[in-house]
């Protein structure tokens, strides 16, 4: 199974979870912690809880891309958007790339669209 494919598989595993899940923080976890200032955990410490804390989330969110959430009943989508800087002002084209997901969970929607970003298929 190619890297992509592996993604694609784990994006879609998130998008069907209905709550936190520790086996997917695991893998996520395994693809990242060899980038210490990325995952700012040290070895021997609880690995980051991706798909329940929003903190950690984000901790996936490539660099220079902001998040837009929005909250429905039983529904959340993000949006990590690609920014640039302009004049100490942090911006987004509007023709540039977006990536979404819908997720049963801030957490879990904010995993999955920067799961997105990270392989550069929008949604």
């Amino acid at each position: 199974m190619s890297k992509d494919d592996s993604l694609r598989d784990l994006i879609e595993r998130v998008e069907r979870a209905t709550g936190p899940d520790r086996e997917i923080d695991f893998r996520l976890f395994e693809m990242v912690r060899t980038d210490a200032e990325h995952c700012g955990y040290i070895e021997g410490k609880p690995y980051p809880q991706y798909t329940e804390s929003i903190d950690d989330a984000l901790r996936l969110v490539p660099r220079h891309h902001g998040v837009d959430l929005t909250f429905w009943p039983l529904r959340n989508r993000a949006r990590v958007l690609p920014l640039y800087e302009d004049n100490g002002r942090w911006l987004h084209r509007g023709s540039d790339p977006h990536y979404c997901a819908d997720a049963a969970t801030p957490a879990l929607s904010i995993v999955a669209a920067s799961l997105r970003a990270h392989m550069g298929t929008g949604g």
